[in-house]
């Protein structure tokens, strides 16, 4: 339903919709023709020469998703010159974030993050949580554990581990911490096989160590 009213939208002359085939066409090069491939181009080349925002924000995915950095930096400021208080703008204060937070620029980072999850809904800015949660660590370990807390309702694997080890390490709750642990086990995360074993013992649950 939701790719037939796309469709439909497309044929409308609606340049969300548009764009949205378009680079669907680029992203699954393999399943379409050259000369869908060359269509799907031309109609993005004139959507960004529009500067129409959510062909801007898009180039910028797709120059994110082939790790070229640089210039996936100056789209997504491109796109925020033309709106930078709605959702996509949430989504594009993440992207930013994560490509401060490799430089690593992590003052710039934290004011990105914080500006997503202002922005998106938590499902669309799990990965601000995440790395904001990451960069509180050692500083505000509360506000670590809250925002880390927020990931693994997403069921944000990589979040399991990190709480673990924080609940064990810093509040020395071997119990929580084994909780999350025992999550990431069913994930196969082996990590959280070590952290399960350290909190065995501390508990001297000694059937569930061996």
């Amino acid at each position: 339903l939701e790719n037939e009213i796309l469709n439909k939208a497309a044929e409308m002359g609606n340049n969300d919709a548009i764009s949205l085939l378009a680079f669907d066409t680029l992203k699954d090069s393999g399943s379409n023709s050259h000369e869908d491939i060359a269509y799907a181009k031309t109609l993005i080349k004139e959507l960004y020469q529009l500067r129409h925002p959510l062909t801007v924000k898009l180039t910028g995915d797709l120059t994110f998703k082939n790790n070229d950095l640089i210039n996936a930096e100056k789209y997504y400021k491109d796109f925020l010159a033309l709106e930078d208080d709605t959702f996509l703008a949430g989504e594009v204060y993440g992207q930013l974030g994560q490509i401060s937070f490799r430089k690593p620029n992590l003052f710039k980072a934290e004011d990105y993050f914080l500006k997503s999850i202002k922005l998106c809904p938590l499902e669309y800015s799990v990965h601000s949580y995440f790395y904001l949660g990451q960069m509180y660590m050692n500083s505000q370990p509360l506000k670590a554990r809250a925002l880390l807390e927020s990931t693994a309702t997403q069921g944000f694997k990589e979040s399991f581990k990190i709480l673990g080890f924080l609940e064990m390490n810093y509040f020395e709750d071997y119990s929580k911490a084994q909780e999350w642990f025992k999550l990431g086990m069913e994930l196969f995360e082996m990590e959280c096989f070590v952290g399960y074993f350290d909190c065995c013992v501390k508990l001297e649950e000694w059937v569930n160590a061996k």
